[in-house]
Protein backbone atom coordinates (compact mmCIF):
# COMPACT_ATOMS: atom_id res chain seq x y z
CA UNK A 1 0.00 0.00 0.00
CA UNK A 2 2.83 2.02 0.72
CA UNK A 3 4.29 1.49 -2.64
CA UNK A 4 1.19 2.89 -4.52
CA UNK A 5 0.63 6.26 -2.42
CA UNK A 6 4.39 7.40 -2.14
CA UNK A 7 6.27 7.76 -5.20
CA UNK A 8 9.48 7.06 -3.70
CA UNK A 9 8.59 3.68 -2.63
CA UNK A 10 10.40 2.41 0.20
CA UNK A 11 12.38 5.44 0.20
CA UNK A 12 9.47 7.43 1.76
CA UNK A 13 10.08 7.26 5.43
CA UNK A 14 13.62 8.19 5.04
CA UNK A 15 12.90 11.20 2.77
CA UNK A 16 10.02 12.63 5.41
CA UNK A 17 12.50 12.25 8.35
CA UNK A 18 15.09 14.20 6.48
CA UNK A 19 12.72 16.96 5.37
CA UNK A 20 11.54 16.94 8.79
CA UNK A 21 14.78 17.63 10.13
CA UNK A 22 15.97 19.97 7.35
CA UNK A 23 12.53 22.26 8.13
CA UNK A 24 13.40 21.85 11.91
CA UNK A 25 17.27 23.21 11.18
CA UNK A 26 16.25 25.80 9.30
CA UNK A 27 13.76 27.13 11.51
CA UNK A 28 16.82 26.86 14.79
CA UNK A 29 19.32 29.37 12.44
CA UNK A 30 16.45 31.62 12.01
CA UNK A 31 15.95 31.72 15.81
CA UNK A 32 19.28 31.92 16.57
CA UNK A 33 20.02 34.71 13.57
CA UNK A 34 17.12 37.08 15.53
CA UNK A 35 18.63 36.24 18.90
CA UNK A 36 21.86 37.52 17.64
CA UNK A 37 20.96 40.84 16.13
CA UNK A 38 18.56 41.29 19.06
CA UNK A 39 21.32 41.29 21.14
CA UNK A 40 22.69 45.00 19.66
CA UNK A 41 20.11 46.92 19.64
CA UNK A 42 20.35 48.53 22.96
CA UNK A 43 22.28 52.39 23.31
CA UNK A 44 23.75 52.18 26.18
CA UNK A 45 25.61 54.24 28.71
CA UNK A 46 29.00 52.70 27.42
CA UNK A 47 28.22 54.12 23.55
CA UNK A 48 27.38 57.61 25.14
CA UNK A 49 30.88 57.37 27.01
CA UNK A 50 32.97 56.12 23.83
CA UNK A 51 31.23 58.68 21.10
CA UNK A 52 32.37 61.62 24.03
CA UNK A 53 35.98 59.99 25.22
CA UNK A 54 36.94 59.94 21.45
CA UNK A 55 35.26 63.61 20.72
CA UNK A 56 36.89 64.87 23.46
CA UNK A 57 40.63 63.06 22.85
CA UNK A 58 40.31 64.44 18.82
CA UNK A 59 39.31 68.24 20.25
CA UNK A 60 42.73 68.42 22.65
CA UNK A 61 44.80 66.83 19.81
CA UNK A 62 43.64 69.45 17.14
CA UNK A 63 45.28 72.00 19.39
CA UNK A 64 42.25 74.04 18.60
CA UNK A 65 41.95 74.93 22.20
CA UNK A 66 45.64 76.12 22.57
CA UNK A 67 44.60 79.27 20.06
CA UNK A 68 43.02 81.15 22.99
CA UNK A 69 44.74 84.07 24.22
CA UNK A 70 44.33 83.67 27.48
CA UNK A 71 45.02 79.75 28.87
CA UNK A 72 43.16 77.62 30.28
CA UNK A 73 40.52 79.14 27.40
CA UNK A 74 37.06 79.48 28.77
CA UNK A 75 34.31 77.38 26.81
CA UNK A 76 30.75 77.58 26.55
CA UNK A 77 29.19 74.22 25.95
CA UNK A 78 25.88 74.83 24.14
CA UNK A 79 22.86 72.03 22.48
CA UNK A 80 23.82 68.96 21.36
CA UNK A 81 20.33 68.44 19.30
CA UNK A 82 18.88 65.45 18.35
CA UNK A 83 18.07 64.47 15.17
CA UNK A 84 17.04 61.05 15.16
CA UNK A 85 13.92 59.51 15.37
CA UNK A 86 15.24 58.23 18.76
CA UNK A 87 15.23 59.18 22.77
CA UNK A 88 18.45 60.68 23.50
CA UNK A 89 19.08 62.17 26.90
CA UNK A 90 22.22 63.85 25.45
CA UNK A 91 22.84 65.53 28.90
CA UNK A 92 24.50 62.23 29.81
CA UNK A 93 26.87 63.21 26.73
CA UNK A 94 27.58 66.96 27.42
CA UNK A 95 28.29 65.89 31.17
CA UNK A 96 31.14 63.29 30.37
CA UNK A 97 32.70 65.36 27.82
CA UNK A 98 32.26 68.99 30.36
CA UNK A 99 34.30 66.14 32.94
CA UNK A 100 37.09 65.01 30.41
CA UNK A 101 37.84 68.37 28.88
CA UNK A 102 38.26 69.74 32.76
CA UNK A 103 40.50 67.09 33.66
CA UNK A 104 42.54 68.00 31.10
CA UNK A 105 43.10 71.02 32.08
CA UNK A 106 43.08 72.82 29.24
CA UNK A 107 39.77 74.92 29.86
CA UNK A 108 37.48 76.28 32.17
CA UNK A 109 33.66 75.83 31.52
CA UNK A 110 31.42 78.74 31.68
CA UNK A 111 28.10 78.04 33.64
CA UNK A 112 27.00 81.69 33.68
CA UNK A 113 26.98 82.35 30.15
CA UNK A 114 24.40 81.26 27.13
CA UNK A 115 22.41 82.37 24.07
CA UNK A 116 18.54 83.95 25.04
CA UNK A 117 19.52 83.98 28.65
CA UNK A 118 20.06 79.71 28.69
CA UNK A 119 22.61 79.45 31.28
CA UNK A 120 23.49 76.08 33.59
CA UNK A 121 23.20 77.81 36.51
CA UNK A 122 21.31 80.83 36.99
CA UNK A 123 22.11 80.96 40.88
CA UNK A 124 25.52 81.75 40.25
CA UNK A 125 24.72 83.99 37.69
CA UNK A 126 22.16 86.08 40.03
CA UNK A 127 24.81 86.47 42.68
CA UNK A 128 27.57 87.32 39.89
CA UNK A 129 25.12 90.71 38.76
CA UNK A 130 24.31 91.23 42.33
CA UNK A 131 28.56 91.81 43.35
CA UNK A 132 29.01 93.44 40.21
CA UNK A 133 26.18 96.06 40.88
CA UNK A 134 27.61 96.50 44.86
CA UNK A 135 30.48 97.87 43.01
CA UNK A 136 32.90 94.75 43.79
CA UNK A 137 35.85 95.33 41.45
CA UNK A 138 37.20 91.67 42.66
CA UNK A 139 34.20 90.38 40.10
CA UNK A 140 35.86 88.93 37.35
CA UNK A 141 34.01 88.95 34.24
CA UNK A 142 35.79 86.95 31.41
CA UNK A 143 33.34 85.87 28.69
CA UNK A 144 34.11 82.48 26.84
CA UNK A 145 36.36 82.33 23.68
CA UNK A 146 34.81 79.16 22.26
CA UNK A 147 31.48 77.98 22.20
CA UNK A 148 31.07 73.62 21.33
CA UNK A 149 27.92 72.85 19.58
CA UNK A 150 26.71 69.99 17.87
CA UNK A 151 24.15 67.11 16.52
CA UNK A 152 23.11 63.40 16.20
CA UNK A 153 21.97 62.97 13.23
CA UNK A 154 21.01 58.76 11.98
CA UNK A 155 21.48 57.05 8.90
CA UNK A 156 18.74 54.14 7.97
CA UNK A 157 19.96 50.89 6.02
CA UNK A 158 18.59 47.02 5.43
CA UNK A 159 19.99 44.16 4.52
CA UNK A 160 17.37 41.36 3.85
CA UNK A 161 16.83 40.65 7.87
CA UNK A 162 19.19 43.03 9.01
CA UNK A 163 18.59 46.54 9.75
CA UNK A 164 21.44 48.60 10.28
CA UNK A 165 21.36 52.47 12.47
CA UNK A 166 24.30 54.37 11.75
CA UNK A 167 24.32 57.11 14.81
CA UNK A 168 26.79 60.37 13.48
CA UNK A 169 27.78 62.42 16.63
CA UNK A 170 28.58 66.06 14.80
CA UNK A 171 30.29 68.89 17.02
CA UNK A 172 31.47 71.94 16.00
CA UNK A 173 34.14 74.45 17.69
CA UNK A 174 33.48 78.11 16.92
CA UNK A 175 35.95 81.23 17.97
CA UNK A 176 32.99 83.50 19.30
CA UNK A 177 35.48 86.61 18.17
CA UNK A 178 35.41 85.71 14.33
CA UNK A 179 32.34 83.51 14.55
CA UNK A 180 34.11 81.04 12.32
CA UNK A 181 34.80 77.11 12.86
CA UNK A 182 38.07 76.11 14.58
CA UNK A 183 37.35 72.39 15.13
CA UNK A 184 34.65 69.91 13.65
CA UNK A 185 34.47 66.49 15.46
CA UNK A 186 32.40 63.46 14.27
CA UNK A 187 31.84 59.71 15.83
CA UNK A 188 30.31 57.44 14.79
CA UNK A 189 28.25 54.54 16.28
CA UNK A 190 26.33 51.68 14.89
CA UNK A 191 23.82 49.27 15.76
CA UNK A 192 22.30 46.68 14.26
CA UNK A 193 19.10 43.87 14.70
CA UNK A 194 16.94 42.27 13.21
CA UNK A 195 13.91 43.91 10.99
CA UNK A 196 11.53 45.72 12.90
CA UNK A 197 13.83 44.90 16.18
CA UNK A 198 15.69 47.96 16.27
CA UNK A 199 13.99 49.94 19.66
CA UNK A 200 16.02 52.25 21.56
Amino acid sequence: MNNVNCPWGLFCPWFYSYSFQVVFLLITIELKTFHFYGKLETFNAQDYSRAGNKLVTDLLASGSLAEAPLQPTILHVGEIRNDTQTYFDTDLLLQGMKRDLLASKRVRISTTAGPEGKIADSYADTVRKELGADGDKQINRPRPYFSLSGKIIEGISRVEKVTQKDFYFLLTLTELNGGTGAWFGRELITKQGSRGAIGF
